[in-house]
Protein backbone atom coordinates (compact mmCIF):
# COMPACT_ATOMS: atom_id res chain seq x y z
CA UNK A 1 0.00 0.00 0.00
CA UNK A 2 1.54 3.57 -0.82
CA UNK A 3 2.19 5.79 1.74
CA UNK A 4 0.34 9.65 1.38
CA UNK A 5 1.64 12.38 2.40
CA UNK A 6 -1.11 14.49 3.73
CA UNK A 7 0.98 17.82 4.03
CA UNK A 8 2.07 17.27 0.53
CA UNK A 9 -1.75 17.35 -1.05
CA UNK A 10 -2.29 20.20 1.67
CA UNK A 11 0.42 22.44 -0.09
CA UNK A 12 -0.87 21.19 -3.67
CA UNK A 13 -4.13 22.22 -2.90
CA UNK A 14 -2.74 25.53 -1.23
CA UNK A 15 -0.90 25.94 -4.67
CA UNK A 16 -3.73 26.09 -6.72
CA UNK A 17 -6.10 28.41 -4.69
CA UNK A 18 -3.33 31.30 -4.63
CA UNK A 19 -2.92 30.54 -8.34
CA UNK A 20 -6.89 30.51 -9.11
CA UNK A 21 -6.90 33.68 -7.36
CA UNK A 22 -4.31 35.48 -9.01
CA UNK A 23 -4.99 34.64 -12.06
CA UNK A 24 -8.54 36.00 -11.30
CA UNK A 25 -7.19 38.91 -10.05
CA UNK A 26 -5.12 39.85 -12.99
CA UNK A 27 -7.90 38.48 -15.47
CA UNK A 28 -9.77 41.34 -13.81
CA UNK A 29 -7.43 44.19 -13.54
CA UNK A 30 -8.01 44.34 -17.74
CA UNK A 31 -11.48 46.07 -16.52
CA UNK A 32 -14.11 44.56 -19.09
CA UNK A 33 -17.57 44.78 -19.40
CA UNK A 34 -19.72 42.99 -22.62
CA UNK A 35 -23.04 44.39 -23.77
CA UNK A 36 -25.13 42.51 -26.40
CA UNK A 37 -27.92 43.76 -28.89
CA UNK A 38 -29.82 41.51 -30.78
CA UNK A 39 -32.80 42.69 -33.27
CA UNK A 40 -35.77 40.57 -32.54
CA UNK A 41 -38.19 41.34 -35.98
CA UNK A 42 -40.41 39.10 -34.52
CA UNK A 43 -41.07 41.22 -31.55
CA UNK A 44 -39.58 44.56 -33.69
CA UNK A 45 -37.40 45.11 -30.72
CA UNK A 46 -33.56 45.96 -29.74
CA UNK A 47 -33.06 43.28 -26.76
CA UNK A 48 -30.25 44.20 -24.76
CA UNK A 49 -27.75 41.89 -22.11
CA UNK A 50 -25.15 43.97 -20.86
CA UNK A 51 -23.19 42.90 -17.70
CA UNK A 52 -20.38 44.26 -15.58
CA UNK A 53 -18.19 43.80 -12.71
CA UNK A 54 -20.16 44.30 -9.68
CA UNK A 55 -17.29 45.97 -7.53
CA UNK A 56 -16.12 48.06 -10.73
CA UNK A 57 -20.18 49.58 -10.69
CA UNK A 58 -19.98 49.94 -6.91
CA UNK A 59 -17.03 52.01 -7.15
CA UNK A 60 -18.28 53.85 -10.07
CA UNK A 61 -22.20 54.61 -8.32
CA UNK A 62 -19.67 55.58 -4.95
CA UNK A 63 -17.84 58.22 -6.67
CA UNK A 64 -20.73 59.72 -8.34
CA UNK A 65 -23.29 59.79 -5.16
CA UNK A 66 -20.28 60.12 -2.65
CA UNK A 67 -21.56 57.66 -0.41
CA UNK A 68 -21.15 53.95 0.32
CA UNK A 69 -23.41 52.06 -2.19
CA UNK A 70 -23.47 47.73 -1.51
CA UNK A 71 -24.95 45.78 -4.27
CA UNK A 72 -25.49 42.51 -4.29
CA UNK A 73 -25.31 41.86 -0.48
CA UNK A 74 -28.14 41.68 2.16
CA UNK A 75 -26.85 45.48 2.73
CA UNK A 76 -27.79 46.29 -0.15
CA UNK A 77 -28.81 49.61 -0.60
CA UNK A 78 -32.79 50.97 -0.95
CA UNK A 79 -32.72 52.56 -4.03
CA UNK A 80 -29.67 50.50 -5.88
CA UNK A 81 -32.51 49.72 -8.88
CA UNK A 82 -32.84 53.32 -9.49
CA UNK A 83 -29.19 54.02 -9.26
CA UNK A 84 -28.47 51.49 -11.41
CA UNK A 85 -30.90 52.79 -14.43
CA UNK A 86 -30.21 56.66 -13.69
CA UNK A 87 -26.51 55.52 -14.38
CA UNK A 88 -27.21 53.02 -17.61
CA UNK A 89 -29.63 55.99 -19.16
CA UNK A 90 -26.34 58.52 -18.47
CA UNK A 91 -23.66 56.32 -20.31
CA UNK A 92 -25.58 53.73 -22.54
CA UNK A 93 -26.93 56.08 -26.04
CA UNK A 94 -28.29 54.17 -28.35
CA UNK A 95 -29.13 56.10 -31.99
CA UNK A 96 -30.93 54.25 -34.36
CA UNK A 97 -31.50 56.19 -37.95
CA UNK A 98 -30.09 59.43 -36.46
CA UNK A 99 -32.76 59.07 -33.50
CA UNK A 100 -32.10 58.71 -29.81
CA UNK A 101 -33.73 55.55 -28.65
CA UNK A 102 -34.56 55.10 -25.15
CA UNK A 103 -34.81 51.51 -23.33
CA UNK A 104 -36.74 50.15 -21.08
CA UNK A 105 -35.29 48.57 -18.02
CA UNK A 106 -36.39 45.11 -17.71
CA UNK A 107 -34.26 44.06 -14.68
CA UNK A 108 -31.02 42.83 -13.29
CA UNK A 109 -29.86 39.62 -12.05
CA UNK A 110 -26.80 39.35 -9.74
CA UNK A 111 -24.54 35.75 -10.94
CA UNK A 112 -21.13 35.61 -8.94
CA UNK A 113 -19.29 38.92 -9.53
CA UNK A 114 -21.60 40.13 -12.67
CA UNK A 115 -24.22 42.06 -12.45
CA UNK A 116 -26.73 41.84 -16.06
CA UNK A 117 -29.48 44.42 -16.84
CA UNK A 118 -32.01 43.31 -19.37
CA UNK A 119 -33.15 46.44 -21.49
CA UNK A 120 -35.33 46.76 -24.42
CA UNK A 121 -35.95 49.09 -27.10
CA UNK A 122 -39.17 48.64 -29.07
CA UNK A 123 -38.35 49.69 -32.81
CA UNK A 124 -40.78 48.90 -35.87
CA UNK A 125 -39.10 51.03 -38.61
CA UNK A 126 -36.54 49.77 -40.96
CA UNK A 127 -33.30 49.91 -39.52
CA UNK A 128 -30.87 52.67 -42.02
CA UNK A 129 -28.28 52.90 -39.17
CA UNK A 130 -27.77 51.88 -35.14
CA UNK A 131 -25.14 53.66 -33.21
CA UNK A 132 -23.76 53.07 -29.03
CA UNK A 133 -21.88 55.29 -27.47
CA UNK A 134 -21.21 53.39 -24.20
CA UNK A 135 -18.77 55.38 -21.17
CA UNK A 136 -20.38 52.99 -18.22
CA UNK A 137 -16.93 52.45 -15.88
CA UNK A 138 -14.31 54.83 -17.72
CA UNK A 139 -14.89 57.73 -14.99
CA UNK A 140 -13.38 55.19 -12.58
CA UNK A 141 -11.42 53.23 -15.01
CA UNK A 142 -10.41 54.99 -18.09
CA UNK A 143 -8.46 51.87 -19.01
CA UNK A 144 -12.17 50.61 -19.58
CA UNK A 145 -12.96 48.64 -22.24
CA UNK A 146 -16.66 47.95 -23.27
CA UNK A 147 -17.63 45.34 -25.69
CA UNK A 148 -20.44 45.33 -27.76
CA UNK A 149 -22.06 42.93 -30.10
CA UNK A 150 -24.44 43.55 -32.48
CA UNK A 151 -26.84 41.02 -34.30
CA UNK A 152 -28.81 43.02 -36.44
CA UNK A 153 -31.27 41.99 -39.71
CA UNK A 154 -28.29 39.10 -40.15
CA UNK A 155 -25.41 41.17 -39.72
CA UNK A 156 -22.62 40.74 -36.68
CA UNK A 157 -21.00 43.37 -35.59
CA UNK A 158 -18.33 43.64 -32.30
CA UNK A 159 -17.25 47.21 -30.82
CA UNK A 160 -14.40 47.70 -28.89
CA UNK A 161 -15.03 51.00 -27.26
CA UNK A 162 -13.09 53.02 -25.18
CA UNK A 163 -12.62 56.44 -23.42
CA UNK A 164 -11.07 57.46 -26.47
CA UNK A 165 -13.50 55.67 -29.23
CA UNK A 166 -16.69 55.17 -26.95
CA UNK A 167 -18.75 55.23 -29.95
CA UNK A 168 -19.76 52.49 -32.73
CA UNK A 169 -22.08 53.17 -35.84
CA UNK A 170 -23.03 50.26 -38.16
CA UNK A 171 -24.69 51.34 -41.50
CA UNK A 172 -27.46 49.14 -43.40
Amino acid sequence: MKYINMNKIKNIGLLILVIFSLSSFAFHKYYIALTEIDYNSKTKSFEIISRAFIDDLELSLENIHKKEVELATPEEVENAEDLMKQYLTENIEIIVNGKKQDFIFIGKKYDADLVFFFLEIPFKDEIKSFEIKNTAIMETYPEQRNIIKLKINGIDKTFHLTKNEAKGLLNF
